[in-house]
C-alpha cells in the first residue's frame, strides 16, 4: 500500500487569519501564549479527540517554560479573552482528593466535527484593553494622619 502524497504526517492546529489579526490575540502576554500552545500540544497528543477534556497539570506548564506564579493569571487572561474555556474546575488535594482542571480550546474543532465556538470574536474592547494593561500592584498604603493643635495668631496663651 503506497502512502498518499498529500497525507499529513503530524497533528496540527490551524489558525484563521482573523484570529491572528484580532486585538485579543495581540494583547496576550507571553505566559498566556505559552499556556495556549501547551494546551494545543495536549489537544494534538490526543488526536484532537479530547477538546473540552484537556488536562495539563501545573508541573507540565512549568516544564513548558511558564513561571509557576504566571500560570493562573495566564489562564484567566485566556478565559477572559475567549480563547480557552474551563470546562471543569480542578482543586488541589492529596492522594485521591484532588481533581485536575479541564480545558477547551474555543477556536479548535473537536473530534466529532463540532465547529469551534470562537468566543474570542466576542471579546469586548474594554476587556481587551483591561487585559493589556499591566497590573498596577497592591493599593498604596496611606500615611497615618496625625493631628496636632493649630496655633492661631493673636490668641492668648
Amino acid at each position: 500500500m503506497s502512502k498518499r502524497r498529500d497525507a499529513i504526517a503530524e497533528n496540527w492546529v490551524a489558525y484563521p487569519c482573523s484570529l491572528i489579526e484580532s486585538p485579543a490575540m495581540r494583547v496576550l502576554s507571553q505566559a498566556a501564549v505559552r499556556v495556549m500552545h501547551r494546551l494545543e500540544v495536549e489537544h494534538m497528543h490526543h488526536g484532537g479527540a479530547e477538546n473540552g477534556r484537556l488536562i495539563v497539570t501545573r508541573d507540565q506548564f512549568v516544564g513548558w517554560g511558564i513561571e509557576r506564579n504566571a500560570i493562573a493569571p495566564a489562564v484567566r487572561e485566556l478565559a477572559a479573552l475567549g480563547f480557552v474555556e474551563i470546562t471543569e474546575k480542578g482543586c488541589a488535594g492529596n492522594a485521591n482528593q484532588h481533581k485536575a482542571t479541564q480545558y477547551r480550546l474555543t477556536y479548535v474543532n473537536s473530534k466529532n466535527r463540532e465547529q469551534p465556538t470562537n468566543e474570542w470574536r466576542r471579546s469586548k474592547p474594554w476587556i481587551v484593553q483591561s487585559v493589556s494593561q499591566p497590573w498596577p500592584g497592591p493599593p498604596k498604603t496611606r500615611e497615618p494622619v496625625t493631628w496636632a493643635p493649630v496655633e492661631q495668631e493673636g490668641a492668648s496663651k
